[in-house]
């Protein structure tokens, strides 16, 4: 087992960018294998004409549980997607990571249909471009963890190849939709008008600990009074604010996990919050100061809401095409796999989920 070094309840992509329009398409689609994807035209499922391995079978063509296996592997190298391990979870991951591998299929045939070919130095040049992000370019590591996980180099390949198909896809069914006009921007600004004010900050300092009884004990002898940046200065594991004593910055809820998040932003200035876990460890905060948010001019937003409301026409065009290719799909899903629910589009259609990264080979 490799030691792990502790890092900050932070979130931040690698490159320090956004996903484009297009690419959030993708992640709705191929990238996140746990959420339903689209409206569903399902044939009545009859078990007796699947074989005993069968997931489906899709335009007359049956997808075992190895195919459906494998895809979840390639995305779990790709957007760390893990399986839950608990029983109802687990079903539950089954039955949508079909519903989205139907969906998956049907868009590979459309993308054969209309001739999409991504080439191999397309699909090697993504894969360098994840190993640079995740691994500062160490081909090695990678190459281990796939190892690791037991799925090969060519499965990761295959999944960077559709993802770009359906980016491809995507550019071409949304090609004629306009774009959103300063007067919808401005409608939308006015709509909105007291939601418009960057975000509330708060300036932080945070011990990381390596179990929740270190965090406790952290926490009581905060409690008794001792200094916060003293306690930090012997007990936090982490080396980038061990000399000015746990201090994080300023920040907004976004830029943090969840769970932390959570905690740092239901306290008042000057309280201790935690202990609260994080991916790599136990955090004791508190809270130095809480900067309010301020109003936004128009100006201040008009790109970010033209660029908005374009994606959102883009997505409904986008969701209208799907629908329309999905009235032909004939797709008998075995009992295990078969959808709670086929015919409900799911809410991550409307606001999409930040994506997960690639994964990290030393979680």
């Amino acid at each position: 087992m490799r030691l792990r070094r502790p890092r900050l309840p932070i979130r931040r992509r690698a490159d320090g960018t956004v996903l484009s329009r297009r690419q959030w398409a993708v992640v709705l689609l191929v990238g996140a294998a746990v959420a339903g994807v689209a409206t569903w035209q399902v044939a009545a499922a009859d078990d007796d004409e699947l074989p005993a391995d069968a997931v489906m079978r899709i335009h007359g063509s049956v997808v075992t549980t190895s195919e459906l296996e494998t895809r979840v592997a390639g995305l779990e190298a790709l957007y760390g997607v893990k399986p839950p391990t608990d029983d109802p979870g687990r079903a539950a991951f089954d039955r949508d990571a079909a519903k989205s591998l139907a969906m998956s299929l049907l868009l590979e045939r459309e993308a054969a249909d209309r001739e999409i070919v991504i080439s191999e130095k397309q699909s090697r040049a993504e894969l360098d471009k994840i190993i640079g992000e995740r691994l500062g370019g160490d081909r090695q590591q990678f190459l281990t963890f796939l190892g690791d996980e037991g799925i090969s180099e060519k499965q990761v390949l295959a999944e960077i190849v559709r993802t770009l198909q359906t980016s491809e896809l995507f550019d071409q069914v949304t090609a004629d939709v306009p774009d959103a006009t300063v007067e919808d921007a401005r409608k939308e600004y006015d709509a909105r008008r007291a939601q418009m004010t960057t975000p509330e900050r708060r300036h932080l300092r945070n011990i990381v600990v390596a179990d929740e009884a270190s965090a406790r004990r952290v926490a009581d002898r905060l409690a008794k009074g001792e200094p916060f940046a003293e306690v930090a200065r012997s007990e936090t594991l982490d080396q980038s604010t061990r000399k000015s004593g746990g201090d994080l910055g300023t920040l907004a809820a976004g830029e943090l996990e969840p769970a932390y998040a959570e905690a740092a932003f239901a306290v008042g200035e000057g309280e201790v919050f935690g202990p609260v876990e994080s991916q790599y460890g136990w955090n004791v905060g508190r809270v130095e100061k809480v900067v309010a948010g301020d109003p936004l001019a128009f100006e201040d937003v008009q790109v970010t809401l033209l660029e908005a409301l374009t994606t959102r026409r883009q997505l409904d065009a986008w969701r209208s095409w799907l629908a329309g290719l999905l009235e032909d799909a004939q797709v008998t899903y075995a009992d295990r796999y078969r959808p709670e629910d086929p015919t409900e589009v799911p809410a991550s259609y409307d606001e999409p989920a930040e994506p997960a990264e690639p994964a990290d080979p030393e979680e």
